[in-house]
């Protein structure tokens, strides 16, 4: 070797082993920085295919109908419904009042519905069922004073009806309106001849307002008589004192809280209130002492206030026969003279109140329980046939 030349230090490696060890690497720049691998996908990943659409928006769910939506249509047809009624009501009005101003005719008018026969000449067949009364709304099914009195008077302007026919199932109702419908059948039968047919129950005053009819008949089956007059009323002192309650009146006389269900009643109270009932009770025998032609003092003999079977009333001259509707209606075409006529009655128009009247003659409706408790905790004097709880 010669001198000029270096020789590589001697660090214990062999040359030959040398000569084989990879140079150390310099430093690369920047640049050349190897980039770091890629993470590739799951091999278990679909794979996307390349013409694929794109995704649909989602398409929304119709929103759902308000609740309120049905209320609003039940409001608009109840809405509807009453100016219809309410125009159909003005509609009628305007006809009744043309037919009065045509006719001459004060108060309401009546429809007349046809309900058998021939002929021009008509007879007034009339169904009255109920308690007498001033008011429909009070003991549900009623016979109303002045829509009887109304509706014979206008049968009486009627030229074409030549009598009429009232069949009477009633146990009696209030004194005042029984003498209304009394004096109404009066006044009618002093031009017109008028039947009373009596149905199931013809009592009390039922049998007070037909006492001045033309005839009088009955059903071989109707219960009738009951002549006289009733007051009721309660005592209720120990149930109030069990409960606790005291009632305090303040009155400017003795007998200003007369029938108080609060106390016992006096004897001048009572003295009182049996001459009250009384003069009620001869008013009453006069009546049909007169209309039947009989003597006060026969009447007496039966008017006790017992009831009565037809053939019982037929005895003592309470009515005048006993028969059925047809041929109540045959006595009546023989009297007028006529071999057929048209069979009619009266309906009252459509309007608010007569379905007002329907819904109070329901049974146990809530009103007309209203109505009943109103009545029995209202003393009064009454041509009624009831039974004493």
């Amino acid at each position: 070797m010669s001198d000029n030349q270096i020789s590589p230090p001697d660090n214990g490696v062999p040359a030959e082993e040398a000569a084989t060890v990879a140079p150390v690497s310099q430093p690369q720049p920047a640049a050349q920085l190897k980039e770091p691998p890629k993470v590739s996908a799951p091999a278990s990943a679909p794979q996307e295919p390349k013409n694929k659409l794109p995704p649909k928006a989602p398409t929304k769910a119709p929103a759902k109908k308000s609740s309120n939506t049905w209320l609003w249509i039940i409001l608009i047809v109840a809405v509807l419904g009453l100016l219809g009624s309410l125009g159909l009501n003005f509609i009628l009005a305007l006809a009744v009042a043309g037919g009065n101003s045509l006719s001459g005719s004060a108060g309401p008018t009546y429809m007349e519905k046809t309900i058998e026969g021939s002929g021009k000449d008509k007879i007034l067949y009339l169904p009255l069922e109920g308690v007498i009364s001033s008011s429909a709304q009070e003991y549900g099914s009623s016979i109303r004073d002045r829509q009887v009195a109304e509706m014979l008077e206008q049968a009486l302007k009627d030229k074409n009806i030549k009598g009429a026919i009232l069949e009477v199932n009633s146990p009696g109702g209030e004194v005042t309106a029984s003498d209304k419908i009394h004096h109404a059948v009066t006044k009618f039968v002093r031009e017109k001849p008028l039947y009373i047919l009596m149905g199931d129950l013809c009592a009390s005053g039922g049998v007070y307002m037909s006492v001045h009819a033309s005839k009088i008949y009955a059903y071989p089956t109707t219960t009738t008589g009951s002549i006289g007059v009733i007051m009721h009323t309660y005592n209720v002192e120990q149930l109030l004192d069990k409960v606790g309650v005291k009632a305090l009146s303040i009155k400017s006389g003795a007998m200003k809280d007369i029938l108080s269900p609060s106390r016992e009643m006096t004897p001048e109270e009572k003295a009182i209130l049996q001459q009250f009932v009384m003069d009620s009770y001869e008013r009453f025998v006069k009546l049909v002492a007169d209309g039947r032609h009989l003597k006060v003092e026969e009447v007496k003999k039966f008017a006790d206030g017992r009831i009565l079977t037809a053939a019982q009333a037929k005895e003592v001259g309470l009515i005048d026969e006993i028969a059925y509707l047809d041929e109540v209606k045959a006595d009546l075409l023989r009297e007028l003279g006529l071999s057929e006529a048209l069979i009619v009655t009266y309906k009252r128009p459509f309007s608010f109140m007569s379905l007002s009247d329907a819904q109070m003659q329901m049974s146990f409706s809530p009103e007309y329980l209203k109505q009943l408790g109103h009545y029995l905790s209202t003393p009064r004097q009454m041509y009624l046939w009831q039974i004493n709880k």
